[in-house]
């Protein structure tokens, strides 16, 4: 089983992690049925189409930033939503897997009034992401690509069964998967696959030939032509990477891990957090949203790292209390 960004966290899941040939993977014993239920929840993705409109999504449910307080959108009384594309403050999408082990997945979309489910996967869907309302992806397990081409969703066929992590893309013409050995990459018309020669769990670019990945402690980049690895001094799992500019760039992850590139090298930051930090996204350098373990939502200024980033000094409500959110769609 590869090295995944699974849902089912947990302190259990974590000692299953083992070093093999220089990479991490999990081991086949640790499955996604075995962990626990945590009692505390967790944020497993962030994303938004603006400074004042971001979605911050996990085990319990859809919480929306306004630009003033962050509010509960739509709890979530079963499984678990694992990533969030948004192309408007009224056209946004989540992608969700059962609390099974991931035996099933939806895409949720949001139309500025109500969330419903709009497709299905026989697997665990894990990230999503459009060029615009009316090009969407969203990728899961056993190989698993959805497509929305403004009217109908579709299944891609990889070939493969493998898991797909993340996605990002500069175009409609220029899209980029992560997951396994390989990138998965389309060109407007054919998928072809990009080795690395190790996993990836995220992905994202500011160019068709300015593109990071992320996965166990490796970083590697690729220039148009070849992806080749970064020296990241990373010590732990890196699970999400975001970035304004070609030279300013953020990858998070494992104990409060984040660490910044300035177009010439990998550095640490202070997080302010030593709880695992599993994505980031921002609407610019100064405004930068880290979410992870233990309702952890940690805000960049654009000069340090602050907690439960709200302007108003509100704090976030205490989310293990939240006992019985709504039904979902």
């Amino acid at each position: 089983m590869p090295l995944v960004r699974s849902p089912e966290r947990s302190v259990v899941r974590w000692t299953c992690l083992a070093a093999a040939a220089g990479s991490l993977m999990l081991l086949a014993s640790c499955s996604d049925s075995s962990a626990p239920a945590s009692s505390n929840p967790w944020f497993e993705a962030v994303g938004g189409s603006s400074a004042d409109d971001v979605y911050a999504v996990g085990s319990r449910g859809i919480w929306h930033y306004d630009g003033r307080s962050w509010m509960l959108a739509r709890g979530e009384a079963r499984g678990f939503l694992n990533g969030v594309w948004a192309a408007s403050r009224n056209d946004a999408y989540v992608v969700w897997s059962s609390g099974d082990g991931g035996r099933t997945g939806e895409v949720r979309h949001f139309d500025g009034h109500v969330w419903k489910t709009v497709a299905s996967a026989p697997t665990a869907l894990q990230s999503v992401w459009g060029s615009s309302g009316s090009d969407v992806y969203a990728v899961g397990r056993e190989g698993t690509i959805l497509h929305f081409d403004g009217t109908a969703w579709s299944a891609i066929s990889t070939g493969r069964g493998e898991w797909l992590e993340g996605i990002w893309g500069s175009s409609p013409q220029d899209v980029f998967v992560a997951g396994g050995d390989s990138i998965l990459h389309y060109d407007g018309a054919h998928w072809t696959r990009q080795y690395t020669s190790t996993p990836s769990l995220a992905v994202w670019g500011s160019s068709g030939h300015d593109v990071f990945a992320v996965g166990g402690t490796n970083i590697t980049h690729y220039d148009g032509a070849t992806w080749s690895a970064q020296a990241s001094g990373a010590t732990g799992n890196l699970f999400g990477v975001w970035g304004s500019a070609p030279d300013d760039v953020f990858a998070v992850g494992l104990n409060g891990t984040i660490l910044h590139y300035d177009g010439t090298s990998w550095t640490p930051q202070e997080s302010g957090t030593t709880q695992h930090l599993y994505d980031i996204w921002g609407s610019s350098k100064n405004d930068v949203f880290a979410v992870g373990a233990n309702g952890i939502l940690q805000h960049y200024d654009g000069a340090r790292w602050r907690p439960r980033a709200d302007p108003s000094n509100e704090r976030l409500p205490a989310l293990s209390r939240l006992t019985a959110p709504p039904s979902t769609p």
